[in-house]
Parts: structure tokens; C-alpha cells; sequence
């Protein structure tokens, strides 16, 4: 369904800094941009915003690039900033976004989406006022099914919207998982609790002892959590197996000549960019089973999905696929083909457009 020319989008997040949802929020500036009058907020600055800006949109961020002027100045700032742009749908992605839009809202009589169910389960923390923001829309989005159900959003506001994958990012990549001569698994993410980095050290400590120098674990990025799993590492007496890089703006560079992505997710996935971009890379992929990952991993296809935190059944998998490399290159092909077919951004993007225009049908039905 393709959107009216007069639609007027503004797009709010809670902070611009680098993550999967600023990266899919770009994505989606880039994708409106030409095709709809668009403009943005956010409470805070980050990396993504000088990108923004660099796609002739309008930014503004309370306070300067750095955010801040207190919870006054923010309000002030999206009150006016709504007022000022007169958008016909207002599409927010966080709950302090949602809660600003839904007054800014009410005033101009926007459409309001609301964009912040982008995890397979709900968090335990902030759970009260994350479910009263989710619920503030017309409409809310959510990028996997699994999120959607977990947050309990009712049926009639419940709207999927994968994320999308800007397959100009997997050009030039040679899918050859399984041919080299030590099997290279890469796994990225905040090491925080919500993503299980522990398991894969100890996998890697398993497969390490039975066979040395086979196996290499490049594990990129940082959080509360990376002191402890260097120790756990080396207690585990596997340091040269396991290689911390720290985190990466970009993983793509690291996923060539890589066999295989991992991602462990404890707390269950949304709908995983890690992983999207793994299988567009052309890797077969091994994750925690559950929530959004089942949604996106077709399980002996596209890769394999392994029970939480159940480390043998990990080590297995690795290993297997490591004496394998038809196996590797079959199901690498086949996510790479289902992202660059099935995910694009342009399809993310297409899918957003409908939304807005049904809000804002409800909306103009309900004499708001």
C-alpha cells in the first residue's frame, strides 16, 4: 500500500546512539525520506544523528546534539517541535518518546504509532510503565510475534513489522562456511544479562580440550558483564580459542571468512539484527530457541536452534557443522537468500507506510 504524498511523519526515539533499533530507525528515515514529508526527535544524541541529518531530514534533540535540559525542556521541546511540523502521524520507538508523543498527540489530533515491543519477552524491569507506553498508540508495532504476544498487546493494536536488512551491506560477500582450517564462530552483542555469552565460553572450553585448535570464538562487544567472562575464559583454560574484540559499529567485517554466527539470548530475542546479519553474510547460524529467533531461524534450514543455556547440546552442534561444510554452505545459502528475499528494508519500510495510513484512518473514523 503505498502512502499518500500530504502524509507528514514524525519520527521520535529515546536516543540516537549505536543499537539495532537506531540502525533500523535510520533505515526507515532513509526509506521515507523523498517519499514522505518526514522529520525527527530525539531526547538524545548518538552516532545515528548526524546521519539523519546527512538524509536532508530534521532533526531536533532538547538541549543540542547531547540531549538534556531536563524533563521540562524535553517536553517543551516535543510539544513545540509537534505543534511546529503538524504531522498527520506521529511514529514513536521508546517509552519516554511515547509518553512526550502521546501528549503532543492529543494537541495536534496525529495518528500516534508506537514502535518499542522489540523484544521477544517483556523485560522485568520498567515492565509497568514500558506496557502503559506500548499501549498509549492508535497502533503498536512490534518486530517479531513473539513480542507482541509476550507484551500482551491487544489484537486490535498489534501490527508486525519486521525488521529489514539493507542488503547493500552483504555485497561482495563469498559465502565458503566450513572451509577453513580452524572453524570460526563470531558472536556480537551488549554482554549484559540479556544476551548468554557465558554458555558459548563454555562450549568453546568443551570443544577446545577434545579438539585443540580447531575451533576459534570471536565475541565482539562490551557491558557490565566483560571482566567476568574474560575470567570465566581463562579459568576455562580456553584464552586463545576465545578472542573478546570489543564492540563493533559495524560486524559485517568480521563475519567474512567466519563458518558460523551464534547468538544466545537468555531473556528471548525480538527479531535479531545480529542474526539477519549473519544469514545475509551467507553463515549457517546457531541460536537460543524461542521468541523471535524461532521466527527468523527456520530450525535444519536456515540454522539450528539449540535449547537455552544447554552447553552440550551447543558444543554438539558446533562441532557437527565443523565436519560438515556442504551442511554450512547449504543452510548459509539458504538465510541469505531469506533475508535479501523476505527482509529488505524496503519491505520494512513499505509495511511501516501501511500502518501510518491505517492510523491515521482510524483515527480520522473515530473523530479524534
Amino acid at each position: 500500500m503505498m502512502a499518500d504524498n500530504g502524509i507528514r511523519v514524525l519520527l521520535a526515539i529515546d536516543g540516537l546512539g549505536p543499537g539495532g533499533a537506531e540502525r533500523q530507525f535510520h533505515m526507515l528515515c532513509a526509506g521515507l525520506a523523498g517519499r514522505v514529508e518526514v522529520a525527527a526527535w530525539s531526547l538524545h544524541g548518538g552516532p545515528y544523528a548526524r546521519m539523519i541529518e546527512d538524509l536532508g531530514i530534521r532533526l531536533v534533540i532538547p538541549g543540542g546534539g547531547g540531549g538534556g535540559g531536563g524533563t521540562a525542556g524535553a517536553v517543551r521541546s516535543a510539544l513545540s517541535f509537534a505543534k511546529d511540523f503538524s504531522p498527520s502521524v506521529i511514529h514513536s520507538w521508546g517509552w519516554i518518546s511515547a509518553l512526550l508523543m502521546h501528549r503532543a498527540s492529543r494537541r495536534s489530533g496525529a495518528a500516534h504509532v508506537t514502535g518499542l515491543v522489540r523484544m521477544g519477552t517483556l523485560p522485568a524491569r520498567k515492565r509497568l510503565r514500558l506496557l502503559i507506553a506500548a499501549r498509549m498508540g492508535d497502533l503498536c508495532t512490534g518486530n517479531s510475534a513473539a513480542g507482541l504476544e509476550a507484551w500482551r498487546i491487544p489484537r486490535e493494536k498489534a501490527r508486525l513489522v519486521r525488521n529489514g536488512f539493507d542488503e547493500r551491506r552483504a555485497a561482495g560477500f563469498q559465502a565458503g562456511p566450513g572451509t577453513h582450517e580452524r572453524f570460526r564462530c563470531v558472536m556480537a552483542g551488549s554482554m549484559s544479562a540479556h544476551k548468554d555469552f557465558a554458555t558459548l565460553i563454555d562450549a568453546a572450553a568443551m570443544l577446545s580440550k577434545v579438539h585443540p585448535g580447531r575451533f576459534e570464538f570471536d565475541l565482539l562487544g562490551n557491558g557490565p558483564d566483560r571482566s567476568r567472562l574474560e575470567e570465566r575464559a581463562r579459568s576455562a583454560g580456553c584464552p586463545g580459542a576465545v578472542v573478546f574484540h570489543g564492540r563493533k559499529d559495524d560486524v559485517m567485517p568480521f563475519l567474512r571468512n567466519a563458518d558460523a554466527g551464534v547468538l544466545l539470548s537468555p531473556k528471548g530475542e525480538g527479531m535479531s539484527n545480529f542474526l539477519m546479519e549473519c544469514m545475509a553474510a551467507g553463515l549457517p547460524v546457531v541460536c537460543s530457541a524461542g521468541s523471535g529467533n524461532s521466527e527468523l531461524v527456520r530450525d535444519g534450514v536456515d540454522g539450528w536452534l539449540v535449547p537455552q543455556r544447554d552447553v552440550p547440546a551447543l558444543a554438539g552442534r558446533l562441532l557437527a557443522l565443523s565436519s560438515d561444510p556442504a551442511r554450512c554452505a547449504r543452510a548459509g545459502a539458504s538465510g541469505r537468500a531469506r533475508i535479501l528475499g523476505e527482509f529488505s528494508s524496503r519491505s520494512m519500510v513499505e509495511t511501516t507506510l501501511s500502518i501510518y495510513n491505517e492510523a491515521i484512518a482510524r483515527r480520522a473514523a473515530h473523530g479524534c
